[in-house]
């Protein structure tokens, strides 16, 4: 640069020196726009991706929510089939439900009552063993022995509480067996008679010979056993 004197070169030489930096912060204004355009265009690339696959997310739920409404109405229909087939359906499922409760309640109480007996009968044989009692032979008027009744032994009482308890239990179990089968096949249609086979013992139902409803009632210690139509019930 040649150097003009007088006051227009100094003039000059303060405009010059003035736009330097101007033009230095220009171009960092610069930068720092371009930096701001690029994250800005990578921020929009990212969301357009995320809609994109919200979107693809809504149609596949949208598909699925087709196929489960469609499955649930075809569902409904067919129970709806089904209850039209067999009218007492819902009332057996409940008392399916009923029976398996009480079925399992009859386990429970029958284990627990073979435990208590099992540990009773450990306890007695847990005792000293008595020897059996003789009876001594009697004598008539006359002061002779009755060679029958010589040194009999005399009959230990203690079976006869075994006896009563047995037969106690077997009543238990005979009650327990004819309450199922009036609640399942008397009062609630047949529930376990399939083609006169009991599906929950497998043998023939007790009443396909007479075509009688039975009940049980305790009458003192027994069990007595009455008949009476099915259509009265």
């Amino acid at each position: 640069m040649s150097f003009v004197p007088g006051g227009e070169g100094v003039a000059s030489l303060g405009s010059a020196l003035d736009r330097k930096p101007a033009r230095s912060e220009l171009a960092v204004l610069l930068s720092q726009y371009g930096k701001a355009q690029t994250r800005c265009s990578s921020v929009i690339a990212e969301q357009a991706a995320l809609i994109e696959a919200l979107q693809a997310e809504q149609v596949r739920l949208r598909a699925e929510l087709v196929i489960r409404v469609t499955a649930l109405q075809f569902e409904r229909e067919d129970r709806m089939r089904l209850e039209a087939m067999a009218p007492g359906l819902p009332r057996r499922a409940v008392l399916a439900r009923q029976i398996e409760y009480l079925m399992g309640r009859i386990e429970a109480l029958l284990r627990e009552q073979t435990r208590w007996r099992w540990g009773r009968e450990s306890r007695r044989e847990a005792r000293p063993s008595s020897p059996p009692e003789v009876e001594f032979p009697a004598r008539d008027g006359a002061g002779r022995m009755d060679e029958c009744s010589a040194f009999a032994p005399r009959e230990n009482a203690s079976t006869a509480p075994v006896e009563q308890e047995a037969h106690v239990d077997a009543a238990n179990l005979q009650e327990v067996e004819l309450l199922i089968c009036r609640t399942g096949c008397i009062s609630h249609g047949d529930y376990w008679r399939v083609q006169d086979q009991c599906r929950r013992t497998g043998k023939p139902c007790i009443l396909v010979d007479e075509h009688q409803a039975i009940h049980a009632m305790r009458q003192g210690d027994g069990i007595v056993i009455q008949a009476c139509p099915v259509r009265s019930l």
